[in-house]
């Protein structure tokens, strides 16, 4: 088999990534695609195409419900225990829960804050 180009593989990348926001099985767009079913593994977790799916699926009133749910239950473990450690702890994960689905593929690139903050 020849070696593909870069252009050829990128072009096999974005079908790939087509395929799999459309809901497609990796194993399939393997196959439909021409590549391992380990490089479409590694595609979607370097792409944030999980993300990026579910971000695309999800309604508006859906992802409110799911913010607030988040708070309460990051509320309710801060009145149990209110520590500095406990809050900064409870923000960051709060930030990683929503960052991909507000914007997805930048959830890597955030950094927990330096200090904790108080609510």
């Amino acid at each position: 088999m020849a070696t593909k180009t870069k252009k050829e593989r990128e072009q096999q990348r974005e079908h790939a990534r087509l395929l799999y926001m459309q809901g497609e099985p990796q194993k399939s767009i393997a196959e439909k695609v021409g590549v391992s079913a380990q490089t479409v593994t590694k595609w979607v977790a370097e792409g944030g195409w999980e993300q990026a799916r579910a971000a695309a699926n999800i309604t508006r009133p859906e992802l409110v419900n799911k913010i607030l749910n988040s708070i309460n239950v990051l509320l309710e473990d801060l009145a149990n225990d209110p520590s500095p450690e406990k809050t900064a702890a409870s923000a960051d994960k709060l930030v990683n829960e929503l960052r991909p689905e507000c914007h997805p593929g930048t959830a890597q690139n955030h950094k927990p804050l330096s200090r904790p903050f108080h609510l």
